[in-house]
């Protein structure tokens, strides 16, 4: 446990030291929002996503390691079997991966790859090849891939699901 004060100042500096040295390939963060000033939250989930942008940044896209994170909610934790709902944390600071979680989020069923490049084709500022899409989504992947919430299956190629 570590012990801060109730500042986003104090939240964030321990934050940030302590997330940046757990991030490794393979790793899920998750961040319990059920609890909790909100300014503290605010702070950790800061601190997250700026230390994932430090980590996806010095990886490869192609062959760079996965890590992801999310923040979730307990809904009445007394009950018997409570609900948790989950909401992902990605690069909001790239508007490919703005576009393509929008995308996930919106369609409610698997998508290949294509299909979601067709989506994003349609809008204007996307309109890039096929090929280089594939590269930026891998990317993407790199960042969701430990998701609890991101499924993907093999049936005719590699599809896709956010389930939420």
């Amino acid at each position: 446990m570590v012990l801060v004060k109730d500042d986003y100042r104090d939240v964030f500096d321990k934050a940030n030291k302590e997330i940046n040295g757990l991030l490794a390939d393979d790793v899920c963060v998750a961040l319990n929002i059920s609890t909790g000033s909100r300014i503290t939250l605010c702070a950790i989930e800061d601190a997250i996503r700026i230390q994932l942008v430090n980590f996806h940044t010095t990886s490869g896209y192609r062959v760079g390691p996965a890590c992801s994170a999310f923040r979730y909610c307990v809904e009445d934790s007394r009950k018997k079997s409570p609900k948790i709902h989950l909401a992902p944390l990605w690069n909001t600071g790239s508007s490919f991966h703005n576009a393509i979680m929008s995308t996930l989020i919106e369609q409610r069923e698997h998508l290949s790859t294509r299909q979601i490049w067709k989506i994003l084709y349609q809008l204007e500022e996307y309109s890039t090849s096929y090929e280089a899409f594939r590269k930026i989504f891998r990317g993407f992947a790199n960042w969701v891939k430990n998701l609890p919430c991101f499924k993907q299956k093999v049936e005719r190629g590699q599809r896709f699901i956010l389930e939420l």
